[in-house]
């Protein structure tokens, strides 16, 4: 409640996914939907992929618990676009391996995606970092 009331949405979003599958786990499945329902917009809006995937894959888990493969299956599939972001290595693990996961015991498919294309981004500059230079201290110095 907090976070909502003074806007701080990444951390709104994460506690209302958490509370939708802890209502998940109790059963309380038309709650836990609900408490999603207040996820989608907000994580449309904003720069917020991984929450995107983290809310589909808990409404996976609502779906396959209900017994509705075909939600199951769209909202898995959703969770895998999402956690793709630019493709591995720039993707989100634990998204995808849930999302997949959620997939192969649907017998669907993963959802085919671009390879990350390091082309389209500007090449990291080349940095030397000389030791010397450095303001970093040696924690044994304090022994």
């Amino acid at each position: 409640m907090r976070a909502r009331a003074v806007n701080l949405v990444e951390f709104e979003l994460p506690a209302l996914i958490a509370i939708a599958a802890f209502e998940s786990q109790q059963d309380n499945l038309a709650c836990a939907r609900a408490r999603l329902d207040d996820v989608w917009d907000a994580s449309a809006r904003g720069p917020y992929p991984l929450h995107q995937a983290d809310a589909y894959n808990v409404l996976a888990d609502i779906e396959r618990t209900a017994g509705n493969p075909q939600a199951a299956m769209e909202a898995s599939t959703k969770a895998y676009q999402a956690a793709w972001c630019d493709g591995p290595p720039y993707a989100y693990h634990w998204g995808l391996e849930t999302a997949g996961a959620h997939l192969a015991a649907l017998d669907a498919p993963e959802s085919e995606m671009p390879a990350f294309d390091d082309s389209a981004f500007e090449p990291l500059p080349e940095v030397e970092i000389n030791p010397k230079d450095s303001h970093w201290v040696d924690p044994a110095a304090f022994d």
